[in-house]
């Protein structure tokens, strides 16, 4: 018999930076029934459609969390720990890359589970997401790699893009970013550096 009754929520198109989840994107509901403090870890497993795993907590890493008697609620970065999650192939490839996942179809399966010897507390639950594919924004004004005058860089520098397909249901945020690129730099290595 479990000894947490959990309930999971997963918005069916969040966004693809994991960390860029929120109290919107995941809920997780622990109920603590035996009214008791418990200490629990969070076993959290990314799956295809199929059921192929991709990726899962690595339990000897993850946080050891008190559960008090009573209703807990968990976002995504206690739910999914970054710091703990393992990927494979292409998926690990793209998070170390990118860090998003490549538009899919998946599930998230979540479990309490004892701190030392990971027996369960609570049944896996899985719910499914679909992270789509988008065409990113293409610099319009001014285009990538063009070099602004520098008597009209001292003014306002009007930056547009393409707009992103399909549109996403959350408002897009551009970022933008300016530093120097040194002699004998790429961009990127200007980028990472910097």
């Amino acid at each position: 018999r479990s000894q947490f009754v959990t309930n999971l929520s997963v918005s069916p198109q969040p966004p693809g930076t994991l960390i860029s989840w929120g109290l919107k994107d995941l809920r997780y509901l622990v109920i603590n029934q035996t009214g008791a403090s418990r200490q629990a870890v969070i076993k959290t497993t990314f799956k295809l459609a199929d059921g192929t795993v991709i990726g899962s907590t690595n339990l000897a890493k993850a946080r050891v969390i008190n559960i008090a008697g009573g209703n807990t609620i968990f976002e995504a970065p206690d739910v999914f720990q970054l710091d703990a999650l393992v990927f494979t192939g292409k998926y690990k490839t793209s998070l170390d890359k990118t860090g998003k996942l490549p538009a899919d179809n998946y599930q998230l399966c979540v479990q309490m589970v004892t701190p030392t010897d990971f027996q369960r507390l609570s049944e896996e639950i899985c719910r499914p997401f679909n992270l789509a594919a988008y065409q990113l924004p293409i610099p319009v004004m001014p285009l990538n790699d063009d070099v602004l005058d520098a008597q009209k860089a001292q003014t306002a520098i009007t930056f547009r893009w393409t707009p992103l397909a399909p549109r996403p249901a959350q408002q897009v945020k551009y970022i933008v970013k300016v530093f120097e690129v040194l002699e004998r730099q790429t961009p990127m290595q200007a980028l990472r550096s910097n």
